[in-house]
């Protein structure tokens, strides 16, 4: 027995059909009006007015809402009425006499080359199944540069059965996921009852400048580990999309590099400079350009941001943008020029030098006074010399903000220098916070002459103590030596890091065992006493530190074992492990890290870092981490006692190819000589399988079941899916059977190759089985007659070449044969025509189709804009398939034509051998028209295999190297194509082959032996240094397709299909 039960009952079909049919016609001319189309009748078939109504009476619950007000008339004299364009196709119709169906009791049994049972709807009651659906929608329609882009992501199941193990994954145009991505990701995921729904909010954020103001966020919805084939009842809805603008501005900056040699900040001949790295920083770090000079030392930065950059240079580029040079602003709509005379930089000939002048300071707002000296060591005066001042180091620094640094501020005129001229300056400020709690003081500025452009600077420095946290010590050390005591001399004192326990201060005692330490953190500090001592009480020497005082401890010790100077010894200890060691693939897998530094002295930092190139099998969100992997991968410091634990979940991919998964990474960096610690940790993995049996039938009956002499033979049959996910293949038996061994458990989808056969699967067609594991599974499948031998369709253009301006003429032709059939169009391929406007009518993309009824033929006109892609690329095509769903045996119609009005340079080189290829030189190229093999231009390859073909049509080539060359075909033709704005070369590779004579006109009246095109004279025949003659013919359009050559339409379309003749010029 079947397992979807195909063809159970025909006579309900037969009602199905008619009563579906006639609702679809009501639609299609209440849509469209009888004055749309224009429906003539062929001389053979006398005029008829066509009326579609069921001829036996619906039942109730049949009863169409309503019934067409207007039957569409078929008199030859009528005239079809005239609207602004777009229009609605024109249509044409021939109809036979007019049919009585027979009363359902005395329908007969239809000969099966007759069949195209197109409404095959209620075969069988639905199967409950969960039905997700996702939507998704931004908060607003436009945002800011930069700012938090707010999304929800809503999932619910509208089916009719629980949805388990809900997972979800998104894919973002140009935006980055801030948070939400965890829950959005969790596995397993939730579970959702039929009208249950989740709700998950994400925020986003441009990092970058896509190049474009749209940004979309996809979302998609799946249950269980295995996404393909899905379970789900309708899968269109799975989807969830949104969109919104960032309401970028955008202008062009073309930027001149040069050497300004002469100083007059001019590109002067001789001065530009290619191959130099340009970077540009806005105020954001999604306003980031860069680019490389060019030949002529020119770079485009189009399409950017608009605002204010800053300039810089790359290393290895020793040079730096000029003085006033190093700025520019992109301005909305514009393109401006800017230019950019690189010189040598300032810190050859500025020597600054800052300094300290009352350190140390003891609190948070103390003054701080500075001396800085600023040198000019030039033989060339220098004006505009600033410093640019900040934190340039890990101790907190002055701003330079304070109005007695005025005369250095970057953003005023600065100070000028004569050459060899010294200026001192004295500049006030205050003792940060920050400097303040570290202990530390810092002033660090880069000079130089080109405002807060630092580049080329030169930097001067200086520190100085806070000790407003500090306290200082001064103590003595004694030895007892039972009967007496004396002063240690020459004896190290260590205080130790309240924190680390490491030493932070070192002191020695004199002839008389006094000591004293000046920076000491206030609070209780524990001293050591190095060499063989210990105190003489047992018990720690600890000093309470006073903040701005003095502490003054009396140390005694007496003789012990020796003491040493605490070393950094943290000890990592990591324990990793996964929760199962044998998975299910289809397991959620569990991973528990823990990361102690269980050492004595001193932190650690402990950080993650994924070993990819494992080839893991693990799919995991790796947010997980987050805790070890901070900003720019620093992780956590851990110190003694401390640690950190994870668990991490994730599935196995669907994808495994072999049986271990495998999750390895890095956890800190090693101590000298050792590896660095990390985790590796691996698992088994198992699946299940089961058989699977196909069998395939012709249901010639249309019974639905499987009968006698019904088997098909040496059918192509496939399974795709199955978790680990598998395809497998093969050919029924003489009994139609074919039995697959070892399928992977899960749900498969089971295709029949009908492909030059007169079958064809049904339309509602179930195609997913399940194979469970360990249990055969057998699956009955009834093909039934093909729609294309009931219907015959028709696509053609107008004329074979187009200008570009010129609209597209398309004739739609349909004959059927058999019952009335709702008629849609499904196009597709890398050649297309958009056929989602209005001029499209019923036939548009999602529309309603058009029914041709039983004897029929039907023509149809629609006239619409040749695509902006076929202007540039020289061709236009549309392949389509016609029925009332898309399915398998549709009939097809495609045509093909050129587009003429555009010329394009094209470059390119002859290339032989393999990768990274040699270049064969000094050859002829001969391009011909790829339609009609006539010759259209030529050209000769320089020393390097390169040649060029400038103001080239643009279209479709084949390219011919005339020699001892076979051009190689490593690709789908054509295999040489000139598209406009294609910058990229085209490239022709040869091997060798086979002496190819010169396609090329070879002689002209007068010159036997010159070399010529059609239009040309010999003397312009060959162009120098690679360049070509194009034959002017090429750009009449005029062309000729052949038969021949359509097959390539069909491959282009993506159909299979039988061409036939065309019949027309241009």
């Amino acid at each position: 027995m079947s397992s979807h039960g195909t063809g159970a009952r025909p006579r309900a079909r037969t009602k199905i059909l008619r009563a579906a049919t006639a609702g679809a016609l009501a639609l299609a001319v209440a849509l469209g009006g009888t004055t749309a189309w224009a429906q003539d009748t062929e001389p053979t078939t006398p005029s008829t007015t066509e009326t579609v109504t069921p001829t036996e009476t619906p039942t109730p619950s049949e009863t169409p809402s309503e019934t067409p007000s207007e039957t569409p008339s078929a008199t030859p004299s009528e005239t079809p009425s005239t609207t602004t364009e777009p229009s609605a196709p024109t249509r044409t119709e021939q109809t036979g006499p007019e049919q009585t169906e027979p009363a359902d009791d005395q329908a007969p049994q239809t000969p099966a080359e007759k069949q195209a049972e197109v409404f095959d709807l209620q075969e069988q009651a639905a199967p409950a199944l969960p039905d997700l659906r996702v939507g998704v929608t931004f908060d607003r329609t436009e945002y800011e540069v930069d700012a938090d882009i707010k999304a929800r992501v809503v999932v619910e199941n509208v089916g009719t059965a629980t949805a388990t193990d809900v997972r979800l994954r998104e894919s973002a145009r140009a935006l980055d996921v801030k948070s939400g991505a965890l829950d959005l990701h969790r596995v397993p995921g939730p579970e959702l009852a039929p009208g249950q729904q989740r709700t998950y909010d994400l925020v986003l954020r441009q990092s970058y400048d896509p190049g474009t103001n749209d940004i979309s966020l996809q979302v998609r919805a799946w249950q269980g580990p295995q996404e393909y084939p899905t379970l789900d009842a309708n899968p269109n809805d799975n989807y969830g999309q949104a969109t919104a603008r960032v309401l970028r501005e955008r202008g062009t900056v073309d930027v001149v590099v040069f050497n300004d040699d002469n100083g007059n900040r001019q590109a002067d001949e001789g001065e530009r400079r290619s191959g130099v790295a340009i970077f540009a920083y806005g105020e954001t770090d999604s306003k980031r350009l860069s680019g490389t000079s060019a030949g002529d030392g020119t770079l485009r930065f189009a399409n950017a941001t608009t605002g204010h950059y800053r300039i810089r240079t790359n290393y290895p580029e020793t040079r730096v943008p000029a003085p006033g040079f190093a700025e520019f602003d992109v301005v909305a709509g514009q393109t401006r020029t800017v230019l950019v005379p690189l010189v040598e930089p300032v810190a050859q000939v500025i020597v600054p030098t800052v300094e300290f002048l009352d350190d140390p300071y003891v609190n948070a707002g103390d003054p701080v006074t500075v001396k800085i000296t600023v040198k000019n060591e030039g033989t060339q005066p220098l004006s505009g010399v600033v410093a640019v001042c900040g934190t340039f180091s890990n101790v907190p620094g002055l701003p330079g903000t304070d109005p007695s640094w005025a005369p250095l501020n970057p953003d005023g005129p600065g100070l000028t220098l004569a050459a060899g001229e010294t200026k001192t300056l004295t500049v006030t400020d205050v003792v940060p916070q920050a400097a303040y709690d570290e202990g530390r003081v810092a002033v660090t500025c880069d000079f130089g002459n080109n405002g807060r452009n630092n580049q080329g600077y030169r930097g001067a420095s200086d520190f100085a103590d806070v000790n407003g946290r500090y306290g200082t010590v001064e103590g003595t050390l004694v030895l007892d030596e039972g009967d007496t005591e004396r002063p240690l001399p020459g004896v190290a004192v260590l205080a130790l890091d309240q924190r680390s326990g490491l030493s932070v201060n070192r002191a020695y005692t004199d002839a008389d065992g006094r000591w004293r330490m000046d920076r000491v953190l206030a609070g209780p500090t524990k001293f050591l006493v190095l060499g063989e001592y210990q105190p003489e009480n047992g018990t720690e020497f600890v000093v309470d530190v006073p903040k701005g005082g003095v502490a003054r401890p009396a140390f005694r010790v007496k003789a012990g074992p020796n003491v040493e100077e605490p070393r950094w010894s943290p000890k990592l200890e990591i324990t990793a492990s996964f929760d199962k060691a044998v998975y299910d693939i289809r397991d959620v897998w569990t991973a528990r890290i823990k990361v102690a530094n269980n050492g004595t002295l001193g932190s650690t930092r402990v950080f993650w870092y994924e070993d990819y190139g494992t080839g893991t099998g693990l799919e995991y969100e790796r947010k997980q981490f987050a805790p070890l992997q901070g900003d720019r991968n620093l992780g956590v410091e851990l110190w003694p006692g401390e640690f950190v634990e994870l668990t991490v979940t994730g599935t196995i991919s669907p994808y495994l190819q072999g049986d271990t998964v495998r999750l390895k990474g890095i956890l800190a960096h090693g101590w000298p000589g050792e590896p660095d610690p990390g985790i590796d940790l691996t698992a088994k993995v198992t699946f299940q399988t089961g058989d699977a049996e196909v069998v395939v039938y012709g249901d010639a009956n249309g019974n639905g079941a499987f009968d006698q002499g019904e088997a098909l033979p040496g059918m192509g049959v496939s399974l795709y899916g199955g978790v680990p996910n598998r395809s497998l293949s093969g050919k029924t038996d003489g009994s139609g059977r074919y039995r697959f061994t070892g399928v992977t458990a899960g749900r498969h989808e089971v295709r029949v190759s009908t492909h030059g056969t007169d079958w064809a699967t049904p339309f509602d067609f179930y195609n997913q089985i399940v194979v469970e594991g360990g249990k055969p599974t057998t699956v009955e499948i009834g093909l039934v007659r093909p729609l294309s031998k009931t219907l015959t369709a028709s696509l053609e253009f107008s004329k074979d070449s187009y200008r570009k301006d010129e609209k597209l003429d398309v004739k739609l032709k349909f004959t059927n044969t058999g019952p009335d059939v709702l008629v849609k169009m499904f196009c597709a391929g890398e050649l297309y025509i958009p056929t989602d406007g209005p001029e499209w009518g019923p036939f548009a993309f999602n529309g309603p189709g058009v029914v041709v009824p039983s004897g029929a033929t039907s023509e149809f006109h629609v006239l619409t804009a040749i695509p902006a892609y076929a202007a540039k690329s020289g061709v236009v095509g549309l392949g389509c398939e016609f029925g009332p769903v898309w399915g398998d045996g549709l009939p097809s119609g495609h045509d093909i034509a050129t587009v003429t009005g555009e010329v394009w340079t094209t470059t390119g080189q002859v290339l032989t051998g393999n990768h990274p290829y040699q270049p064969v030189p000094g050859v002829k190229v001969v391009l011909l028209d790829f339609f009609t093999d006539e010759p259209v231009a030529q050209a000769i390859a320089d020393d390097s295999g390169a040649f060029t073909f400038p103001d080239l049509a643009v279209g479709w080539y084949t390219p011919v190297v005339v020699g001892p060359w076979k051009v190689r075909v490593n690709r789908q033709l054509p295999l040489f194509q000139v598209v406009s704005g294609n910058t990229y070369p085209q490239n022709v590779y040869v091997d060798a082959g086979p002496e190819v004579a010169d396609p090329w006109p070879p002689t002209v009246p007068g010159d036997p032996n010159a070399v010529v095109g059609p239009g040309g004279s010999p003397d312009a025949a060959l162009g120098s240094g690679g360049h070509a003659q194009v034959n002017q013919l090429a750009d009449t359009g005029a062309s000729v397709i052949t038969l021949g050559l359509l097959g390539l339409l069909v491959l282009a379309l993506g159909f299979v299909a039988v061409v036939t003749g065309r019949r027309r010029t241009a």
